[in-house]
């Protein structure tokens, strides 16, 4: 398991490009910013399959924390599904038996982790409300749901200054 560590985080300060096109789960386009970022103070991105546990365990923490203390200071959880190349039938499904409280896109050729420079998953990146990369972190972040709040808490103060 790990922990997320301040050495954990890789920093960054790059804009997201929406150079790809995420669908919603009735396989509809959506508008990358209004859908990723707009009106929050900052986004939680997870990269996810629904066939890999460890995704799936991943995304279930990130929620716990996201609901015990980052969803009322207006941050949102959006997790973006990579492996639906050919059929995204199963995927809606899926996110419905699990009670998400967040949106769920899909990624249906993987183009848009693509355009972000991601190779694996599970992947999290955090954004700001102009789309520039806070922080990520490659691999399964699970474990500290407090760590997890308070490395959000803290850029969102920062952001504030």
């Amino acid at each position: 398991m790990l922990i997320i560590s301040p050495v954990g985080w890789l920093y960054a300060q790059s804009n997201v490009k929406l150079a790809a096109e995420l669908r919603d789960l009735n396989g509809n386009p959506v508008e990358l910013y209004d859908s990723l970022v707009a009106n929050s103070q900052a986004t939680l991105m997870v990269f996810w399959k629904s066939n890999d546990a460890r995704c799936c365990y991943n995304i279930e923490d990130l929620q716990n924390a996201w609901a015990k203390g980052l969803k009322e200071k207006g941050v949102r959880l959006v997790a973006v599904c990579v492996d639906c190349q050919g059929s995204v039938a199963h995927i809606k499904p899926y996110v419905m038996g699990k009670s998400w409280d967040f949106e769920v896109f899909i990624d249906t050729n993987g183009d848009f982790m693509r355009s972000m420079g991601i190779s694996v998953v599970p992947y999290t990146v955090l954004l700001d409300n102009n789309m520039n990369r806070l922080c990520e972190q490659a691999g399964w972040c699970s474990g500290n749901d407090e760590v997890i709040c308070s490395k959000v808490l803290s850029y969102i103060r920062q952001s504030a200054k």
